[in-house]
């Protein structure tokens, strides 16, 4: 199994400052997950709608984490809702 590098962008840094510690716990478990973007805890969809390629993981049943595969690095681009 192929594991991927994930880094982030301004924009979802600049959210994720915005978090509370709770909230930001979550997110960083869903990031760890997304070494392996196949996980079965991902609940992984595609959101062509935010873009070509982009692809939207839950780190709750309400909020959603945004990203795009390029090679082997998985690129984390935006925090948002179902």
């Amino acid at each position: 199994m192929q594991k991927f590098k994930v880094r982030t962008t301004a924009k979802f840094d600049k959210k994720f400052k915005h978090l509370s510690e709770v909230e930001r716990k979550k997110y960083r478990k869903t990031l760890g997950l997304l070494e392996n973007p196949a996980h079965r805890s991902l609940c992984t969809h595609a959101y062509e709608e935010r873009g070509k390629g982009v692809k939207g993981s839950y780190t709750s049943m309400r909020e959603r984490v945004f990203w795009k595969m390029e090679g082997t690095t998985i690129w984390v681009i935006d925090i948002g809702s179902h």
